[in-house]
């Protein structure tokens, strides 16, 4: 199963890559969001308040909140763990013409963390504003009612960070 999540991830980012104009205000998926590449592609268009782009982002998950559920099911209170995944994705982030990233949503598939002794693999959704992010997630192989949480989170753009 991991190997078909990671698979579907590659050919994923693989059509990202090859659908990519740079009419639409992107330059290329592995480059630095700056604020003259978004000029370039705002200063005679209709996007003046900035560009759409497909930027790959990573993050660690603050807080999942998961149902806490009693022998028969039913949801008896919240369970609250901190620290609990990791998260990597496609994101479509809306940069303004200053290169500043306000909001994005995206998928994304949630990594457990090996410290705090989790181990399901996740799918998620989610949205952020600046570095903050709040989604959904379902780890795979648990019934729904045990596998649903709330995710909270910081956002990180790789590419921004690595060049």
């Amino acid at each position: 199963m991991k190997k078909v999540i990671f698979i579907s991830l590659l050919l994923c980012i693989g059509m990202m890559l090859s659908a990519q104009s740079k009419w639409v205000g992107f330059q290329g998926f592995f480059e630095k969001t700056t604020a003259e590449n978004v000029k370039a592609f705002t200063s005679d268009r209709v996007f003046p308040t900035g560009v759409w782009q497909a930027r790959f982002n990573t993050g660690i998950e603050a807080l999942a909140i998961y149902p806490k559920l009693d022998d028969s099911g039913k949801m008896i209170g919240l369970d609250p763990r901190p620290f609990s995944k990791f998260a990597a994705g496609i994101f479509f982030t809306h940069t303004q013409p200053a290169g500043f990233q306000d909001w994005s949503a995206g998928l994304m598939v949630t990594i457990p963390n090996p410290a705090t002794g989790y181990d399901k693999y996740g799918l998620g959704i989610g949205g952020a504003y600046s570095i903050f992010k709040i989604g959904v997630n379902y780890d795979l192989g648990l019934p729904f009612k045990q596998g649903f949480s709330v995710l909270t989170g910081l956002k990180i753009d790789v590419f921004n960070v690595i060049q």
